[in-house]
């Protein structure tokens, strides 16, 4: 099976000139430009297309699980390290509690909960605030819905139901002129949330990868930037991962 023809409906390749994003004003030196070896590896056990907060978080975490620590793990990224939707977005670490079945919304707390405590214990400067959350709505019917949701939640799981507040026309500390949306239905507050900087939260994770490899004879991580990936072909036994400067493959 090979898919290095374009599928209709696939997201293409970046674009050769994006717009810029305040998100980028602080770029990371180690970061920008950075290829861990000069030559595009040949192989890899584990090859992550894309350095934003899913691929390095896999990375990351492969490093630190026993069955993973020793993989050769390659990640391709298109333009410079965390140039796309995670880095040019501002950071709202935000768990949807009430807009999601109980599971979800406690998969997502724990989510929040992890990132809180892997900030704090590495010191991170990402410009992590915990705080709480605040969704408004314009519309009745829009609010009438959400309500529903936040009252089903205290119900189904009272747990996570505490950490949602609902704010109507009538309510005081806070109201919804304190919120700076007196024209508003109504709103839903969420108390655990945070505002970060999510490019250094990734650039972080990035540095450290890379550090790593100065503890071993060859770099276990190697990530390799402006080097877009162009198609997959697979065969009886392997990928073969195609790029602009050549290809490599992984089982």
């Amino acid at each position: 099976m090979t898919t290095t023809d374009e599928i209709p409906g696939q997201a293409g390749l970046p674009s050769l000139n994006p717009t810029k994003s305040f998100w980028h004003s602080e770029p990371s030196k180690i970061l920008l430009g950075h290829r861990t070896t000069a030559n595009l590896p040949t192989e890899a056990d584990v090859v992550i297309v894309g350095s934003g907060i899913a691929g390095t978080s896999a990375a990351h975490w492969l490093r630190e699980h026993n069955d993973g620590k020793d993989l050769n793990v390659v990640m391709l990224e298109a333009r410079e390290a965390c140039w796309g939707a995670t880095g040019r977005n501002g950071g709202h670490c935000q768990p949807l509690v009430y807009a999601s079945p109980p599971e979800v919304g406690a998969f997502e707390v724990r989510n929040y909960e992890d990132i809180k405590s892997f900030v704090a214990e590495n010191d991170v400067q990402c410009d992590w605030k915990s705080l709480s959350s605040c969704h408004s709505y314009m519309s009745e019917d829009q609010f009438e819905v959400a309500v529903k949701a936040a009252e089903a939640l205290k119900d189904l799981d009272p747990t996570l139901g505490n950490l949602v507040t609902i704010i109507t026309k009538d309510s005081t500390n806070p109201s919804l002129s304190d919120l700076r949306i007196p024209t508003a239905a109504g709103a839903i507050a969420t108390s655990k949330a945070a505002s970060l900087w999510p490019y250094k939260l990734v650039a972080w994770i990035l540095e450290d990868l890379i550090a790593k490899n100065e503890s071993s004879s060859s770099p276990q991580f190697n990530l390799q930037t402006s080097t877009p990936v162009t198609g997959l072909q697979k065969s009886s036994s392997e990928w073969i991962i195609h790029t602009s400067r050549g290809q490599l493959s992984a089982p």
